[in-house]
């Protein structure tokens, strides 16, 4: 299967929709939180959004619900997403229905076993928004409508200087926040940030406005790069 050619979509500004009819999509993932933030997310722009807890009940929720689009985790108790997808190939009502293998393993390996099993695209964990968002309009040729770019903050304008980093038991929630792809929990903490001291206010930006362009490894660098440089105590 050839690889999709895809660019991700924040440079327009913040995907607040698509045009043409509503799309459905079937979440299928074991962990109730990975399908919370999924939903959270594509829910926002517009989809309506369908869940299932492994590749059985997916397999059956894709025959009765006919979704747009299947994310579909690969490991996964009773049912894996591999044996899953091939199931649904089989079938004539889904054999052409866009499926976007999800794993927490980046190997190539992985994703050539899912190409193989019939998926249509592969997503590492954590998701990285902006290119999930891009690989969804190629499979659904949609067309994304969005918000106008942020205007730039003052601070961008002033004399550059080091960001003023929250201490680190707030660093470390972060962190669990950045490595699960958690954008809606970022954004109310980077609130928080700006609430809990004035000083933290430019660093709760930044992070506010990757957490809307849904750049997730971008999140993920900025704390991990903070958390490195932090004296041992």
């Amino acid at each position: 299967m050839v690889e999709l050619e895809v660019a991700p979509p924040s440079a327009a500004g913040v995907v607040t929709g698509y045009q043409g009819p509503r799309k459905k999509v079937l979440v299928v993932d074991d962990v109730a939180e990975n399908r919370a933030v999924v939903v959270d997310m594509l829910g926002q722009v517009g989809f309506e959004m369908v869940e299932a807890e492994n590749g059985c009940e997916g397999l059956e929720k894709a025959q009765t619900l006919r979704p747009d689009l299947i994310l579909m985790d690969i490991v996964m108790p009773e049912m894996g997403g591999l044996e899953a997808t091939r199931r649904l190939r089989q079938l004539p009502a889904q054999k052409d229905v866009p499926i976007i293998a999800i794993s927490a393993s980046a190997s190539g390996g992985d994703k050539e076993g899912s190409l193989a099993a019939g998926m249509s695209a592969f997503q590492p964990k954590p998701i990285d928004f902006g290119m999930l968002l891009a690989q969804i309009a190629s499979l659904l040729k949609l067309s994304w409508t969005y918000a106008a770019p942020p205007a730039r903050s003052a601070p961008e304008h002033q004399a550059p200087g080091p960001l003023l980093v929250p201490p680190a038991q707030e660093m470390e929630i972060l962190h669990r926040l950045a490595r699960e792809g958690n954008m809606r929990d970022i954004v109310q903490r980077a609130a928080h940030l700006a609430e809990l001291d004035e000083r933290y206010r430019p660093f709760a930006d930044q992070l506010r406005l990757l957490a809307k362009g849904y750049q997730s490894k971008a999140i993920l660098s900025l704390v991990e790069r903070h958390l490195e440089r932090r004296p041992a105590p």
